[in-house]
């Protein structure tokens, strides 16, 4: 049993939510609870058969957003379909492949009320034990990401991303890193070529009980009322 509860201030808007994770068996089960009275949920049942797992999902009162996920996953494949639990669903599909350290995949969405795609992207990644790449076209074919990650040493590692919109040849730069401060305390930052700074403190106070710390702002609009977080996760 697992209870976690979060809080974010941005401007005078305080927004809160409180979940709740059980397991019982090959069953484990999500409840998600916000100050706007919705109830957010997922089942998962592991091991239908060897590498086969069956989730549902939804939010309530939100009907529509119920759905129900098969995922397969061997060693070299990892294979999942979804479809949305109403009258006219979304219908989305993946496909990843691997070997040696690099990983080629793709994924669809198609919406059958609307007879059209809702998203088709591809993907192809490479890794080492210390470092990782990655390629993806996503936005339906019209963004371009390219991120690489390395482990420096140890108790540090950064991270670096370009991402570029074709219609609008707008390109986004993001860097990262990540540090162990002691064996219980990681600290990370984040930063964007757009002024976004954001920084995230996180302890674990006990044995899988952990307690965060985020804060994001706007630096060339520093006027503006920045964004807070606090989490708490308990390991019961």
């Amino acid at each position: 049993l697992k209870f976690q509860t979060a809080s974010v201030k941005k401007g005078d808007e305080v927004s809160c939510d409180v979940k709740t994770e059980i397991e019982v068996g090959n069953v484990e089960a999500e409840f998600k609870l916000d100050t706007k009275s919705k109830l957010y949920f997922k089942a998962v049942y592991e091991d239908l058969a060897p590498g086969l797992k069956l989730a549902l999902t939804g939010i309530v009162p939100d009907s529509k957003a119920t759905k129900a996920e098969l995922t397969y996953k061997q060693e070299l494949v990892n294979v999942s379909a979804s479809v949305g639990l109403v009258t006219q669903p979304v219908f989305e599909g993946a496909l990843a492949v691997g070997t040696k350290g690099v990983v080629v995949g793709a994924e669809v969405g198609y919406d059958t009320a609307t007879n059209s795609a809702t998203k088709y992207n591809l993907g192809v990644a490479y890794s080492e034990s210390d470092f990782a790449a990655s390629l993806l076209i996503a936005d339906k074919l019209d963004t371009l990401k390219a991120a690489y990650f390395q482990k420096v040493k140890k108790d540090v590692e950064v991270a670096v991303e370009a991402a570029h919109k074709l219609s609008k040849s707008d390109t986004t730069f993001t860097a990262g890193a990540s540090f162990e401060l002691d064996p219980l305390t990681e600290a990370k930052l984040r930063f964007n070529n757009r002024g976004t700074v954001a920084a995230l403190l996180q302890h674990e106070f006990r044995p899988k009980s952990k307690v965060t710390i985020a804060g994001e702002v706007d630096s060339k609009a520093l006027d503006k009322s920045g964004k807070v977080g606090l989490a708490i996760a308990l390991k019961l």
